[in-house]
């Protein structure tokens, strides 16, 4: 009976284990989401569902479900704040975190895409596409910004808990704080791979940049970075240089990249997965360059920050 407590309940903290935490979170986010999207999919019937403003339901309720997981796994069973789980909006240093995100995320893909101008691999035709039906073009771009900022919310936010869950497991005796963290990263980014669908390629790329987005949280506390570069990558990649969109495959976008020299070549996702299979070492090798950079000059150094190495926990009469 004594070994069995042990592997559930960790006594001096007065809680469940980490990986207990985790699984539970993990099985209530997906659960949940799963349901409701099951629900919401029998009452709209199978041709909304194939619309753009079934995507916009869909990410709203991803990021609700999310918001609802964390906060309801953070404060029952890791007895903490919701903003331990790098949320600090009312911080400036959050913000400034943020807008460096921002110009990450967005000055990395079009410097990638620029390059691949040059060479002769991609062109850009400009189009001012709209995927959303009956509405302008500048809402459409209003709603894309509001759907890729709750994708990268609820992917953020839980990466944060599977990361401090992982990290705080993990840092034992036995592997000590940098160990834990190199293996939070991976777990967190294992995770992320298996939520993702693609080829290889794209599943690759899903892990390494998941990899940095994890340092970014373990080296600052904060997921302001993560979340604005994940923001910006994906809003600059898809609806500013359009890749993936074509006439075929209507999508909101100011551009629709195609492959080849003057705009021939094919207009799907293929001629980005072999730009991005070409350039993905320099990518995130500057990414992760810059990011440190600014960890650096903004904190004044390199290192997991002390939030993370030293929890505090809330009191067990206010659960």
């Amino acid at each position: 009976m004594n070994y069995i407590k042990i592997l559930f309940w960790n006594a001096p903290e007065i809680r469940l284990r980490a990986g207990w935490r985790l699984a539970i979170q993990l099985s209530l986010n997906l659960g949940l989401a799963l349901l409701l999207l099951r629900l919401i999919t029998a009452y709209t019937g199978t041709v909304e569902a194939q619309s753009s403003w079934f995507e916009v339901l869909v990410y709203s309720v991803l990021l609700s479900v999310t918001l609802f997981s964390v906060w309801f796994a953070g404060r029952f069973l890791d007895r903490r704040k919701f903003s331990d789980f790098g949320m600090h909006l009312n911080s400036h240093v959050w913000w400034a975190d943020f807008a460096c995100g921002l110009v990450l995320g967005s000055v990395l893909p079009v410097g990638l895409a620029l390059i691949a101008v040059v060479i002769g691999w991609v062109t850009f035709e400009p189009v001012f596409m709209v995927g959303i039906a009956s509405v302008s073009f500048p809402l459409a771009v209003l709603i894309m910004i509001f759907q890729y900022t709750s994708i990268g919310m609820f992917e953020e936010l839980a990466r944060a808990y599977h990361i401090r869950n992982l990290f705080e497991g993990l840092n034992t005796s036995w592997f000590g704080p940098k160990v834990a963290a190199v293996a939070a990263m991976m777990g967190a980014s294992a995770i992320s791979a298996m939520m993702h669908r693609g080829n290889l390629v794209f599943l690759i790329f899903v892990f390494v940049d998941t990899l940095i987005y994890a340092l970014s949280y373990l080296l600052t506390g904060r997921i302001a970075i993560a979340l604005a570069h994940h923001i910006a990558w994906d809003f600059v990649v898809a609806v500013v240089l359009g890749v993936g969109a074509s006439e075929a495959h209507a999508a909101t976008a100011f551009f629709v990249a195609r492959m080849g020299n003057n705009g021939q070549g094919s207009n799907d996702n293929s001629g980005f997965i072999i730009l991005a299979g070409v350039g993905f070492l320099g990518y995130e090798l500057a990414n992760l360059l810059l990011m440190l950079g600014w960890v650096r000059w903004r904190y004044g150094r390199i290192r997991l920050n002390d939030s993370l190495a030293r929890p505090t926990l809330l009191p067990r009469r206010n659960r």
